[in-house]
């Protein structure tokens, strides 16, 4: 449920989450103007709903919980890739998960952009580190 899917996520992660929000200025879009409200990530905002779309200053960053057709973060990280970013490593979702997760979707958005994934998916060196730190091509595990 929504309520599980956020109480799982809390404390320490919680917190780097919000800190790294503030840090690249998000805020909430939808309605008219996409800066009029800061994103709610108190364990009560999170628990509103799985999927926040938010807009920060270098772009808009969509904040999925439990992405269509996936099992949440447990699955995602099983072909997860580990990625250096400015102040650490994190696990994000393999192109095979994007992929499957917007299919899964079927929104009219994610039907264009699928095929675009897929010729991103054949092409050679297209790898990244996995957890533990081999290079790994991200096709593993593409159906």
């Amino acid at each position: 449920t929504q309520a599980e899917s956020a109480g799982t996520f809390a404390g320490q992660a919680q917190e780097q989450l919000k800190a790294a929000l503030r840090e690249l200025g998000a805020m909430v879009r939808g309605g008219g103007d996409p800066r009029a409200w800061t994103p709610d990530l108190s364990a009560n905002g999170l628990a509103r709903g799985l999927v926040h779309r938010l807009e920060t200053r270098f772009g808009p960053l969509d904040l999925l919980f439990e992405p269509t057709g996936t099992a949440g973060y447990d699955d995602l990280r099983q072909q997860g890739a580990l990625m250096q970013l400015e102040g650490g490593a994190v696990v994000v979702a393999s192109l095979a998960d994007v992929i499957r997760s917007k299919e899964a979707a079927g929104r009219s958005e994610d039907r264009v952009s699928v095929p675009l994934l897929r010729r991103l998916q054949r092409r050679p060196g297209s790898g990244a580190q996995d957890r533990t730190g081999a290079t790994t091509d991200t096709a593993k595990g593409a159906a």
